[in-house]
């Protein structure tokens, strides 16, 4: 994969003026020259810039040589992920404007500042954070931006001891307004828990005990399998987890473990299904459940583990013959 980098030289580092190449996938250094890059320019991703700009560096990541005229500027429909630099600090206004089908953003806890419209015609899903100086994130920034259902891994990096993970779900939610006519106002209303979730912030740092405190509302108010995906994956990945918060998400999942076997049969995702074994968190019917998905699938791998865990955790009874 060829990929072309438009940048600018400012004081505190690099800024990323533009990307050329041929694949939505976008990954670049974290240096050119020994200099880092720190600032995501204006419209860098956005088809809707009005001008490009002409007082720029040129570098070829793959390389070293100068702009491959077969790449294309990497803009609009054609970005799906993009990893930022280790060192970004800021994404300039609109960088991502129109990026409809971007799916995945990476970067760090060195991102701070996110500028106007910057996800403005995204649908942008998930995001991935390293921490690597405290817990301090943008995180309340981009939720607050993405009125969509959210998916964000959180990865808390400390010399101390291993890296500890979270991965949480905000869910959709949407304004609506309605005039109130005697008091001649217009009244905001937010309809779904996503707007509640957003909330779940301290300062820049994510309050886990409000997140979890939360989980009785979106029973409420989302679908199943939302409800469902927040629970397990709180329960496999239970950071700042209360010993409340983790037996109210387990009664959730033991009740809907057929469900959830079998929505994790149909995703392949073998080890939320290894997760499922190890806690205990289904009985025998959701196991039959699952091997009967994995069986319609024509899965023989998921097949051959569900049998072996069902021989395992349910084995048959041995009959008792009385003379």
């Amino acid at each position: 994969m060829g990929l072309t980098l438009y940048y600018r030289k400012e004081k505190r580092g690099l800024k990323l003026i533009r990307c050329y190449g041929n694949d939505g996938i976008v990954s670049f250094p974290d240096t050119v020259g020994g200099q880092p890059f720190k600032i995501l320019g204006d419209y860098a991703f956005s088809q809707w810039k009005k001008q490009e700009e002409e007082d720029v560096e040129i570098y070829d990541v793959t390389d070293n040589k100068f702009f491959d005229d077969k790449s294309e500027l990497l803009c609009g429909n054609m970005i799906e992920m993009v990893y930022l630099p280790n060192e970004i600090e800021e994404l300039g206004k609109y960088a991502f404007y129109g990026c409809s089908n971007l799916k995945k953003l990476t970067f760090s806890d060195a991102l701070k500042v996110t500028g106007t419209g910057v996800f403005n015609g995204c649908r942008l899903r998930h995001v991935e954070i390293f921490c690597n100086k405290g817990k301090s994130t943008c995180l309340k920034d981009i939720v607050g931006e993405i009125r969509y259902e959210l998916y964000a891994d959180l990865h808390y990096c400390t010399e101390a001891g291993p890296v500890k993970t979270a991965k949480l779900v905000f869910p959709e939610f949407y304004e609506e307004a309605v005039e109130n006519t005697p008091a001649r106002i217009i009244e905001k209303y937010f309809n779904g828990s996503g707007y509640k979730y957003r909330q779940c912030f301290q300062k820049r740092e994510v309050d886990y005990q409000a997140y979890d405190q939360l989980f009785s509302v979106a029973v409420i108010e989302e679908r199943p399998e939302l409800v469902s995906e927040i629970a397990v994956r709180r329960l496999r990945y239970p950071y700042e987890l209360s010993e409340k918060a983790k037996k109210e998400y387990t009664t959730y999942v033991k009740d809907r473990a057929k469900n959830i076997a079998k929505g994790f049969v149909k995703q392949r995702d073998m080890e939320a299904l290894r997760f499922l074994s190890k806690e205990g968190l289904w009985n025998e019917k959701a196991m039959e459940a699952a091997i009967e998905q994995a069986s319609s699938q024509k899965d023989g791998e998921i097949m051959s583990f569900l049998m072996n865990e069902k021989q395992r955790l349910f084995p048959p009874k041995k009959k008792i013959f009385e003379l």
